[in-house]
C-alpha cells in the first residue's frame, strides 16, 4: 500500500479512536505508528542503493519491488506479537495499545494489498530466505 493511503487510513482510524475514547495519546500513537512503520523502507533502500537522497527513485524502487533484499525490520508479525504481549502486561496502556493498533492495521493492509507471500511479513521467513525480494513478494519480477 502506498504512503498516502496509509496516511488516510491511519488518520481515519485514529480519528474514530479518538471519537470513541477521547484519548489523545491513544489516537496519536495509533496514527504515528500506522504511518511511520514505513521508515524501515529507508534502511532497505540505503542498503541497496547506498546513501543517496532521491525521493523519486526511493518511491519508485520501493513501490515497484526493485530492491533485491527487503529486510523490512518493522514490518514483522513477530513485532505485533511482542506488542500484544506488552499491551497485555501494561494493563492496556493508551500508548502501547495505540502503537499495537497502528502497527496491526498497517501490516494487515500491506499483507492484503502488496501481493506479499503469505509468510512474507514474518521476519523469520525473510531471514531464512536471505531477505530476497523474490521470496517476499509474489509480484516481484526477478528478470
Amino acid at each position: 500500500m502506498k504512503l498516502p493511503e496509509h496516511i488516510g487510513i491511519s488518520f481515519s482510524l485514529s480519528t474514530i479512536s479518538f471519537a470513541l475514547t477521547k484519548n489523545y495519546l491513544f489516537a496519536l500513537s495509533s496514527f504515528l505508528s500506522g504511518v511511520f512503520i514505513d521508515l524501515d523502507h529507508f534502511f532497505d533502500y540505503f542498503k541497496s542503493e547506498g546513501i543517496k537522497f532521491d525521493l523519486h527513485d526511493f518511491f519508485h524502487r520501493c513501490e515497484n519491488y526493485r530492491i533485491k533484499k527487503f529486510y523490512l525490520l518493522l514490518h514483522s508479525y513477530e513485532i505485533i506479537l511482542l506488542f500484544g504481549l506488552i499491551v497485555s502486561l501494561t494493563s492496556y496502556n493508551s500508548l502501547t495499545l495505540g502503537i499495537f493498533l497502528g502497527f496491526s492495521q498497517h501490516l494487515l493492509l500491506d499483507q492484503i494489498s502488496n501481493g506479499a507471500h503469505p509468510l512474507g511479513y514474518f521476519f523469520i521467513y525473510r531471514w531464512l530466505n536471505g531477505f530476497s525480494s523474490e521470496y517476499v513478494f509474489n509480484n516481484y519480477d526477478a528478470r
